[in-house]
């Protein structure tokens, strides 16, 4: 095994943190849309006549 050397090192730091940056920007992006989402199901849910029930089930197979 051989050292690298600083420009390598600086490469591997700057790709690593290139893709920390992607992670957060998409998990900002899920964020908003999961928010967006939302308010839109609230305002759907706020628009339905009275007496209308409504069920919601999740599929939850993390």
């Amino acid at each position: 095994m051989c050292k690298k050397s600083g420009k390598d090192k600086k490469a591997d730091t700057s790709n690593h943190m290139g893709q920390q940056n992607d992670h957060r920007k998409q998990e900002k992006m899920l964020e908003r849309f999961l928010a967006a989402t939302i308010e839109e199901l609230i305002l759907a849910i706020s628009e339905l006549p009275d007496g209308i029930i409504l069920e919601v089930y999740f599929d939850d197979e993390g």
